[in-house]
């Protein structure tokens, strides 16, 4: 756990570092004549944005890049970046300070642009694919927040704005690692879908827009975990997870609630649409080695707990009329597809 607290917080560091060396520039550009620091600052700012956005994209997005070779591809425009910053104020490839300590543009003027450009792109592409499996809600606020120093990086290149972009890129990492931090703490580490803590939440919160409550179970985890092992049945969990997610509908919000159990909450939908997601569900659930039950109930009333009571119920009879059904025609409890 320290490993990753600290693998988090690198950015930070550096992000206050950057900090540091382009308060040191703007420092230095008060000085009469050109003074060696103020390129040298200069080159470090420039050189450690990209950095900066490499570590957000191997932290945040670690189960997303796994390969090797982009492990290593990724780095390469920061790391050929460097150099010519560092060498600029001799080629004035990038940019160059005249002994009046005036900033002068090189060929490569945008370069700086360009590459912390290129990063967030890079990195907001995998961060739709890294919460593609959250709603839309969520995909929507991480796009947001994201866009905003993407967009100004742009106006910055197009209005040929010399000052540093360093407050809005501060102030959008800060963001984007308070609105990690919040949704991991309601997120089950598993499988993905809402925990616990935050479907009792719901339920206190948001409880008058829920219109149809579903409860699921699934059958024989116990015996998978006993009979396979406990990595057999965490991939279990995480099939199923992923086939209600994905057929549940938009209106509906998906929680863990137990080791086997999940609810689902759904919002503005009719008892039709309510039992042709279930019927979605179990379709899906068909095309993979494990069964669930199902149960589900419409609201009624104010009373939230009844309606979870009354879809919990239809599921324990679902469960029961599955079992029946497998020893109707001559199968025993506890089977697997390669029985």
């Amino acid at each position: 756990i320290t490993g990753i607290i600290e693998a988090h917080f690198l950015p930070i560091i550096l992000l206050l570092i950057t900090n540091i060396f382009y308060y040191l520039e703007t420092w230095t550009q008060t000085f009469e004549t050109l003074s060696i620091m103020r390129p040298m600052f200069a080159s470090a700012v420039y050189s450690l944005y990209p950095f900066i956005i490499i570590l957000l994209i191997k932290v945040i997005n670690s189960d997303v890049i796994n390969k090797k070779i982009w492990n290593i591809l990724i780095w390469i425009p920061a790391v050929v970046s460097v150099p010519l910053y560092f060498t600029s104020q001799w080629t004035g490839i990038v940019f160059q300070y005249t002994e009046e300590n005036h900033y002068q543009g090189g060929p490569l003027s945008r370069l700086s642009y360009i590459v912390f450009a290129f990063y967030l792109v890079i990195f907001l592409v995998l961060n739709f694919a890294y919460f593609r499996k959250y709603t839309l809600k969520i995909r929507g606020i991480m796009t947001y927040i994201i866009l905003v120093p993407v967009l100004g990086v742009i106006l910055y290149v197009t209005f040929d704005y010399q000052d540093s972009y360093i407050s809005l890129f501060t102030t959008a990492i800060i963001i984007y690692y308070l609105f990690i931090y919040i949704h991991n703490s309601s997120v089950d580490p598993l499988t993905g879908l809402l925990n616990r803590q935050i479907y009792y939440q719901d339920m206190k919160s948001v409880f008058r827009r829920i219109d149809a409550v579903s409860s699921i179970d699934m059958n024989e985890l116990k015996f998978l975990n006993d009979t396979c092992g406990h990595a057999k049945g965490d991939e279990a969990l995480k099939v199923i997870a992923e086939v209600l997610r994905t057929n549940c509908g938009r209106s509906a919000s998906v929680y863990r609630v137990g080791g086997d159990e999940f609810m689902i909450f759904y919002y503005g939908v009719t008892e039709d649409e309510v039992k042709q997601n279930i019927e979605n569900m179990r379709n899906a659930m068909d095309k993979t080695e494990y069964t669930c039950a199902f149960g589900y109930a419409m609201r009624k009333d104010e009373n939230i707990e009844t309606t979870i009571l009354e879809s919990d119920k239809q599921m324990y009879d679902d469960k029961s009329r599955i079992k029946k059904e497998i020893l109707e025609q001559g199968g025993k409890l506890h089977r697997r597809k390669d029985d």
